[in-house]
């Protein structure tokens, strides 16, 4: 018998068995419950659910190994994350006839001409953003000054 049916047996045979010790007036649905039989087992898989793997899935890992904060770094709702952003671009460039490494070095200049490696590198973001509270209610007042500096001088007429 397959598991879940002894277990199906076990629990009519335990039920059985503490209405036999209670003494008491068997309930009168007890018939229908020894009537039907359990249910049968149901069918087990015999290997596991295959993962779906996209060409550029491991070309995202390898960005994700050699940028380790990657990892950490929220995506926006919507927003493809910049691992897969550069897996796909290097993806591209490989369709093209150009060699995987060749690819990524083309993808890496490319996004240091946008920025992507500067400021607006997931590490650099991160560093950012673990600033105390005070440093960030500093620089949030150093702004509002300097505006309203420029709003005075602009109401004034005087030169910067």
């Amino acid at each position: 018998m397959a598991p879940s049916r002894r277990r199906g047996w076990d629990l009519l045979w335990r039920a059985t068995q503490r209405l036999r010790s209670a003494g008491g007036p068997v309930p009168k649905w007890w018939d229908a419950v020894q009537a039907v039989p359990p249910p049968p087992p149901l069918p087990r898989r015999s290997h596991p659910a295959l993962r779906l793997r996209f060409r550029e899935d491991p070309l995202e890992q390898g960005f994700r190994a050699r940028h380790a904060s990657a990892k950490l770094e929220p995506v926006p709702k919507g927003e493809v994350p910049p691992a897969r952003a550069f897996a796909i671009r290097q993806l591209q460039l490989m369709e093209q006839g150009v060699s995987k490494d060749e690819a990524r070095q083309t993808v890496e200049e490319e996004w240091r001409k946008r920025g992507v490696e500067g400021e607006h590198a997931p590490e650099k973001r991160i560093k950012a953003r673990t600033k105390n509270v005070l440093e960030q209610i500093q620089e949030e007042e150093e702004r509002e000054l300097r505006n309203a500096l420029v709003r005075l001088r602009a109401a004034q007429n005087m030169p910067e």
